[in-house]
Formats: structure tokens, sequence, C-alpha cells
């Protein structure tokens, strides 16, 4: 019986609406096709890289094309489906090194 509970009790926070979501923190997971659409319609975000973890989940990173919004989507192995890691604001490629002229450091 307390399996069960337990189990009901999980299934309900990962189906859970937004407003449960803001309450507890759930995964947000879905097909990566429907990440793809969803992030392009929603955002205007496409993916502009990916990258193994250490974990050997796919990483997809989003973003829109000026940096203004991004999201990260780890993609578990053998699944084809994601769960929405991070997102936000921002995104910047960092400074250039200034080129080395001969005079060292």
């Amino acid at each position: 019986m307390r399996k069960t509970i337990t189990a009901i009790l999980f299934l309900s926070t990962l189906l859970a609406g937004p407003a449960l979501a803001q309450q507890q923190p759930a995964p947000n997971c879905g097909q990566m096709a429907d990440w793809d659409r969803m992030l392009a319609e929603k955002y205007g975000e496409t993916e502009i890289r990916q990258g193994l973890s250490a974990r050997g989940w796919l990483m997809h990173l989003y973003m829109t094309p000026d940096g203004s919004t991004w999201t990260i989507v780890g993609e578990k192995p053998g699944t084809n489906a994601g769960c929405q890691l991070d997102g936000g604001t921002d995104l910047r490629e960092p400074p250039l090194p200034e080129a080395d002229m001969g005079q060292g450091l």
C-alpha cells in the first residue's frame, strides 16, 4: 500500500500543472520533437549546440538568434525523451583574449 501511495504521489508530481510546479519543482520532460517545436514556437529558440554529459546524457542547448533566451534540455540515452535542466536570458560568448603580437606575457 505504501509503495502504491508513493508511486501515485510521484506520478502526480510529474504530471502536475504550472500552479503545483511553482510550489515544488518537478521535472519538465517530453519527447525531443516536442521540445524542438515548443521552444521554436513559444520562444523562437532553435538548437545551436549538443554535447555528451559525463553521465552519458545528450545535452541540447537552444537559443534565440540574439541570445535573449536560452534553454538546456538533457536527453536520456535511448529514449528520445528529454527533460529541461535550466533556462535563462542574456546568453553571450565570453570575450576572446587579445592576440599575442610576439610580446609574450
